[in-house]
């Protein structure tokens, strides 16, 4: 069975007693290269150093994230790449978001002014489904009742770097669904590597 995967885009935040509380959503638009399936965000960051922030992760899930960003930062000649910082802003956590076999994780973005062509990301946040099953090992022999983290994680950054689903044929890690008990979006397929290197050259 397919899942599809969920994206949301924050124009504003309000923060109150720790907790974020979504003020306003900005409507999505995407560009699609005429050569390649990958989709861009027409916002993306001003920097090609991104810093991401752990802190309330286990050691199992920081070492699901550090895994998961590691494909983007081997993409070349594409100069981006993500570092953690747990002072950072861009926050990738462990909450409840819908339950099982819904949606299994999230990235959420500010941008300046707002999330509309042209704009700059300048906070991305991941939260991953603390309802889903999750495999958090990191050999690839996923149960068939789980989804695999890295492989969610690995997706989940690609849009926290500014890329959208991608509609190309194979398993690119950027397509709009995943599947219980497997691992291929783990590893980035040409296609994936195309967006960032279009997005950030």
């Amino acid at each position: 069975m397919w899942h599809k995967f969920n994206e949301v885009s924050y124009a504003k935040v309000v923060w109150r007693l720790g907790l974020s509380f979504l003020c306003s959503i900005a409507p999505f638009a995407y560009m699609q290269d005429s050569v390649w399936s990958y989709l861009l965000k027409p916002f993306k960051w001003s920097s090609t150093s991104v810093q991401y922030d752990t802190h309330t992760f286990s050691g199992t899930w920081n070492q699901v994230a550090s895994d998961s960003k590691q494909p983007w930062n081997n993409v070349s000649p594409s100069p981006f790449t993500f570092s953690q910082n747990n002072s950072s802003a861009n926050d990738v956590y462990l909450a409840y978001i819908d339950g099982v076999g819904g949606t299994q994780a999230f990235t959420g973005y500010v941008c300046s002014p707002s999330c509309v062509a042209g704009a700059s990301i300048i906070r991305a946040t991941i939260r991953f489904d603390s309802g889903e099953s999750w495999y958090t090992d990191s050999a690839c022999v996923v149960p068939s009742t789980s989804f695999d983290s890295r492989s969610i994680g690995t997706h989940e950054f690609g849009h926290a770097a500014g890329l959208g689903h991608s509609s190309a044929s194979g398993n690119p890690t950027m397509y709009a669904y995943s599947s219980l008990g497997t691992c291929h979006l783990r590893s980035l397929e040409t296609d994936d590597q195309n967006g960032l290197n279009a997005q950030y050259p």
